[in-house]
């Protein structure tokens, strides 16, 4: 039930109290008509008349009026009065809390935005064989600094994480800091790996010159043949083995699961290959 139907029973109720303050009046005022009709009609002699009592006006006057029924009235007047109050504060008081709510919805959902792209510029990495072997390889490295703080502050930001937004300030607040760091974390990791890269830097700070250049140009060229949806299952198989051999041989280092990945990516390409040919 909204406040409009509690407002509604107050006044209710108020009129009602008033109508029943009401009831001894209207009851005196019957009686006194009905004596006056039942005097009128008795033969009384005629009596001499007798000098008026003398008495006080505002006596006779206050005598008349029914205190306790408006006494009343105003009671309920009063009610009704406060219950106006009542309701107009109790609709500012929600309209504040919904507006405070909408606030604490928005800025989650900014932290929130921020988390969903730093897991996705993550997953979109880890999902390119070219990527994580040639073009950013110290981001999949938790030794290199700045991406390791990128994994730490990624951690952190998904501890944090609740489907359902909280009512605390404190604890949006915590969240919001920490999904922002990590989208940061993400832009300076990523810009460190392809910045190295480009230098030629791998894992240690080692620095590839001449022959080690050479042989990661030829693995990036196999890498990218197998990759070919043209290519054979088994040309793309050799080719993903050798390029593991030269990367291996210049130390490039890749996590064992990103390798599965890009196995598992090459063998999805080439499917049909390992599809039986039916009659």
């Amino acid at each position: 039930m909204d406040d409009r139907y509690w407002l509604a029973m107050l006044i209710k109720g108020a009129v009602t109290l008033a109508g029943i303050a009401m009831i001894p009046v209207t009851f005196m005022k019957c009686l006194e008509f009905m004596q006056a009709g039942t005097g009128g009609e008795r033969m009384n002699p005629p009596a001499s008349p007798a000098p008026p009592p003398f008495s006080s006006a505002p006596a006779s006057e206050s005598a008349g009026i029914p205190w306790a029924a408006v006494m009343l009235v105003v009671l309920a007047v009063a009610m009704v009065g406060a219950a106006v109050l009542l309701v107009r504060r109790y609709r500012r008081n929600k309209a504040r809390s919904a507006s405070a709510r909408a606030a604490q919805v928005q800025r989650w959902a900014k932290g929130v935005q921020a988390l969903n792209t730093a897991r996705q510029a993550l997953i979109d990495f880890e999902n390119d064989p070219l990527s994580v072997r040639f073009t950013r390889p110290l981001l999949a490295d938790v030794n290199e600094g700045a991406s390791a703080k990128f994994y730490t502050a990624l951690g952190e930001a998904d501890a944090l994480h609740t489907e359902v937004v909280p009512h605390d300030d404190s604890q949006i607040s915590e969240f919001v800091t920490a999904a922002l760091a990590a989208e940061n974390a993400w832009c300076a990791a990523n810009e460190n790996a392809l910045r190295k890269a480009r230098l030629g830097i791998i894992h240690g700070g080692r620095v590839l010159l001449g022959e080690d250049k050479r042989k990661l140009a030829k693995a990036q060229n196999l890498i990218s043949q197998a990759l070919d949806p043209a290519s054979t299952l088994e040309f793309a198989a050799n080719a993903l083995t050798k390029a593991q051999e030269l990367l291996d041989a210049v130390g490039l280092v890749i996590p064992e699961r990103l390798a599965v990945k890009t196995a598992h990516a090459i063998e999805s390409i080439h499917r049909r290959e390992l599809m039986p040919v039916q009659a």
